[in-house]
């Protein structure tokens, strides 16, 4: 699935409750995360939980060996994977974004795990809310972050800061706000909901597909015409618009959408070329190929791949 650099390392998220001691702090605390004041003070409390959750980055190993440090530590951190000879190796992207990207690398026993026999204090709470489908994961994983090359995908180095990113990720996200005079500027917001940020004079106008990325768009309700946003989405629209990504495959959770990722686009959109070559290469997929799984699934991939 992934191209593996000479020398890499992974971060390894033993069993957590990182999600119910989020919630716990922010009560404990009186911090709101629709309240932009408290922003700093949140990002310091998950700091102090990701220190305790003992996340831990893993020494530099080089392509050969990495694969298997991976799977000798989650059998390491577990004694159920000594005596569980059915368990097999999975992995699941966990988050996107212009430059980079995550693999959730897990152990799994899909039979057990359908039958509901796991007991739930076995529940990943990081990998559960993490993971692009919202889909329950137990026991230890690992993370391998990866960018994006020379129209592939290679392995990158992680550090402390990309599991604390990756926390945030799952509560913060950002959007990009497009004025009429071609302005664009980066929201962050919380939840499904922006209007905390953007305010009431915007409505949700529609979900859209643009270059694989699934959007969604409130405006509001000024009457100027918006050439950059009429281009990006093919039809004529008017007014302040907000644009939001929603995370791909399942449509479960937000991403991150950028004003990179805005021009990026733009740029693809100037080269009717570029644009048909990236639609066919992004749905042109082998269904039997894992090494094209998670590319399918990503389209920054493909984004950053044709915008050059």
């Amino acid at each position: 699935m992934i191209e593996v650099e000479e020398i890499s390392n992974f971060c390894t998220v033993p069993l957590n409750k990182l999600y119910n001691d989020t919630l716990n702090i922010l009560e404990q605390e009186k911090l709101s995360m629709n309240n932009p004041n408290d922003y700093d003070k949140i990002v310091y409390e998950i700091e102090k939980l990701q220190k305790k959750s003992n996340f831990s980055i893993s020494n530099k190993y080089n392509k050969n060996d990495i694969l298997e440090q991976i799977i000798y530590k989650l059998k390491e951190n577990d004694s159920y994977f000594n005596t569980a000879e059915v368990m097999q190796g999975n992995s699941m992207l966990l988050f996107a974004n212009d430059d980079y990207m995550y693999d959730l690398l897990y152990l799994d026993n899909i039979a057990e795990r359908n039958s509901m026999k796991i007991p739930i204090e076995y529940l990943n709470e990081f990998a559960t809310i993490s993971n692009y489908n919202l889909e329950p994961i137990y026991y230890d994983t690992c993370i391998l972050k990866s960018d994006y090359r020379d129209g592939t995908i290679k392995m990158s180095m992680m550090s402390e800061k990309d599991i604390t990113d990756l926390i945030l990720s799952n509560y913060y996200h950002k959007g990009v706000m497009i004025s009429p005079d071609g302005k664009m500027d980066e929201l962050r917001y919380t939840g499904d909901n922006p209007r905390f940020i953007i305010g009431n004079d915007f409505n949700e106008y529609k979900k859209m597909t643009i270059l694989n990325l699934t959007v969604l768009l409130y405006k509001d309700n000024t009457n100027e015409i918006n050439d950059t946003c009429s281009k990006l989405i093919g039809e004529e629209i008017r007014g302040r618009v907000f644009i939001m990504f929603i995370c791909p495959e399942r449509n479960s959770k937000f991403w991150d959408i950028t004003i990179l990722t805005i021009k990026n686009i733009l740029k693809i959109m100037d080269n009717n070329e570029k644009k048909i070559k990236l639609m066919k290469e992004s749905e042109d997929i082998d269904p039997m190929s894992s090494k094209q799984e998670n590319k399918n699934i990503n389209p920054f991939f493909y984004i950053k791949k044709y915008c050059i």
